[in-house]
């Protein structure tokens, strides 16, 4: 993360929000190419290029949602925020994680942001056919679960 906020309180959040490294404006090249060196030197966790949940397959690489014999494409934000629900289906992901993940830590972006693009999320689901909606759990967040036919 690269950012102008210095404050630790600053700092933590954007740790503990998922941020790899934390370097503060402004920096000094040295340390910046230093930093993405030991980033680029991790060796990530193996994920699969195509995910499968129930009726619903999406590729993270692509941005595509698949069921059945349709598919389509993803916006940019609509294939970050199913890439965090795929992660983990059935756990909750909160409007502050997918708020910080999807838009940054430094965004304006707002809780009707997620709303919109959840909505948008779910119109595609329907025209898919799938059975896998995006539910909400007030307080909570979203996640992805099968309706029952």
């Amino acid at each position: 993360m690269l950012t102008a906020r210095s404050e630790l309180a600053d700092r933590v959040r954007g740790l503990e929000s998922g941020a790899d490294y934390y370097l503060t404006k402004p920096f000094e090249t040295l340390e910046f190419q230093a930093c993405l060196r030991a980033i680029i030197r991790r060796k990530g966790a193996i994920i699969p290029e195509i995910r499968q949940f129930d009726d619903l397959s999406f590729s993270p690489a692509e941005g595509r949602l698949t069921c059945r014999d349709r598919s389509l494409l993803l916006s940019a934000k609509e294939k970050e925020i199913m890439s965090l629900l795929f992660l983990n289906p059935h756990s909750p992901v909160s409007k502050e994680t997918l708020l910080t993940k999807v838009w940054g830590y430094d965004s304006d972006a707002v809780d009707n942001n997620v709303e919109a693009y959840i909505s948008f999320l779910r119109k595609k689901l329907l025209l898919l056919g799938s059975r896998v909606q995006i539910t909400a759990r007030r307080r909570i967040g979203y996640s992805l679960e099968v309706s029952e036919p």
